[in-house]
């Protein structure tokens, strides 16, 4: 028997929660993965519903879109299961658009996510280096050849048996040059798919503090023993305002808990 799914945040669908949360003015909309392969056709049926077919789901979360949608969205992620779908006036290979009297099973995203037994879940922390009564974040760039890769800031893999808060201030260090930080509190934790890695990330996100005498600019060497050793990043303060709509791989979607 065929599954379906349909993924929620809050009570909405998911890209009718995007609409809400990401406004098509949005400048998070600049980061937006490509999404036309799917067919866009659930307007001619008004007061249905949709579900992905598994292709789809396998199609959407290696296309970029679901970890997009989850920067954007303010509500929790769950996902609603179907197995025996009713009134069906829709079907292509990515999804069914069927009749909203549906009997479904609830599952949490985390519960999804754990579901996907093929996909290896790896945990990884992400670090605001905040300043300046947190006005600025610390990020970098690579040196031009590497170019795509995009703003970022400090993020890598906790090791086996590691702390993650061990873990954040080893990848500050590492990839930006910083001892001289604190870390003040873990802001937020989430699971997501990462499709360049084909891997579900649980990512641990740190706020942190920065301490005195720490340059506008500098070039750092990358230390370790990770793929980028040896890089050069270049490393300056974007301000916060900004972090959220231009860093890369939605390392930006909890700049929002900052507070």
């Amino acid at each position: 028997m065929a599954s379906y799914f349909r993924f929620l945040s809050g009570d909405r669908g998911i890209y009718e929660a995007v609409e809400k949360w990401c406004p098509r003015d949005d400048k998070r909309r600049q980061l937006k993965p490509d999404g036309a392969w799917l067919p866009k056709v659930g307007e001619k049926y008004p007061g249905a519903i949709s579900f992905w077919t598994e292709k789809g789901v396998e199609t959407y979360l290696s296309s970029g879109l679901q970890e997009w949608h989850r920067s954007v969205v303010r509500e929790p992620l769950a996902v609603l299961k179907l197995d025996d779908p009713n009134e069906v006036y829709y079907q292509d290979e990515f999804q069914i658009i069927c009749s909203s009297h549906q009997q479904s099973t609830d599952l949490e995203w985390e519960q999804f996510c754990e579901s996907l037994t093929s996909i290896p879940i790896v945990d990884k922390v992400v670090a605001y280096v905040l300043r300046n009564n947190k006005r600025d974040l610390v990020v970098f760039e690579h040196d031009k050849e590497w170019s795509e890769a995009g703003i970022q800031v400090p993020a890598g893999t906790v090791d086996a048996g590691e702390d993650p808060k061990v873990a954040v201030l080893r990848e500050v260090s590492e990839e930006v040059g910083l001892s001289n930080v604190k870390v003040i509190e873990k802001i937020d934790q989430y699971l997501m798919y990462r499709n360049t890695h084909s891997q579900l990330n649980r990512r641990h996100v740190y706020l942190l503090e920065a301490g005195e005498a720490i340059p506008e600019k500098w070039v750092h060497k990358v230390g370790g023993d990770g793929l980028d050793k040896g890089m050069n990043f270049h490393c300056y303060w974007l301000p916060l305002e900004e972090a959220e709509y231009r860093l890369a791989g939605s390392m930006g979607s909890s700049i929002r808990k900052v507070v």
